[in-house]
């Protein structure tokens, strides 16, 4: 979700504003959850560009899980 932005120069202020993003922990989760979608046989097209890490954001399950089901119809009728 967040390579393509982090491609294209954006600032992802607002998903560490609105709980998404751990800057801190963004290479392990993409690399988890890439990991998944090969074993699940989903394409994965969206390496991860170098970054500099820093400590910032905090993980918000509930609004995660909402922008998850949001964006992909399969996650919305599993978490009906």
């Amino acid at each position: 979700m967040f390579a393509g932005p982090m491609l294209a120069g954006k600032n992802l202020n607002g998903y560490i504003d609105k709980g998404l993003l751990e800057v801190h922990n963004h290479r392990q989760r993409h690399d988890a959850l890439a990991a998944e979608m090969k074993e699940r046989k989903f394409n994965h097209s969206s390496p991860l560009p170098a970054f500099e890490v820093t400590i910032s954001g905090k993980i918000d399950p509930n609004k995660s899980l909402q922008d998850l089901c949001e964006r992909c119809e399969k996650c919305r009728m599993l978490n009906r």
